[in-house]
């Protein structure tokens, strides 16, 4: 797991500098927190919320879609929607996809009108990647 996946993504996503999402947050991610754990899960990485934050700085706010959102009361679990209709906006919107990506926590922008995944380093098309979302950022809003 990259510790600046995030930020790359949603950089590539709304089509800003990485540099100017660390500028705006103060930070690049990279400053080690937990001592005792190998890099790069020592380091304090970033937040979803902070991504959330910086695009509404930069007017293009951002639409969270969690994959299994549930209802809860005293009661217990009112409703839990399945993950198809994660795809319905997969299938309409740009954003970051972040979950399990080929067996490993990770974030990546999401091209729907080309179905491909792009990080800083490579593109997978979206029919070969073994992806397990848990939350989409629609970053595109109509």
């Amino acid at each position: 797991m990259e510790v600046n996946c995030l930020a790359h993504a949603f950089s590539i996503a709304l089509d800003e500098p990485v540099e100017r999402i660390y500028d705006y947050l103060g930070h690049d991610g990279q400053m080690v927190v937990f001592g005792n754990e190998p890099s790069p899960y020592n380091r304090v990485g970033f937040h979803a919320q902070e991504m959330v934050r910086f695009a509404l700085e930069v007017g293009k706010p951002v639409v969270p879609i969690e994959r299994t959102p549930v209802s809860i009361s005293r009661g217990g679990t009112l409703w839990n929607l399945d993950y198809v209709r994660i795809m319905d906006y997969l299938d309409g919107y740009d954003g970051v996809v972040a979950g399990m990506i080929n067996g490993k926590a990770h974030a990546m922008a999401w091209d729907h009108k080309h179905r491909i995944l792009r990080d800083r380093h490579y593109s997978l098309c979206f029919k070969d990647v073994n992806l397990d979302i848990e939350v989409f950022f629609v970053c595109n809003a109509r």
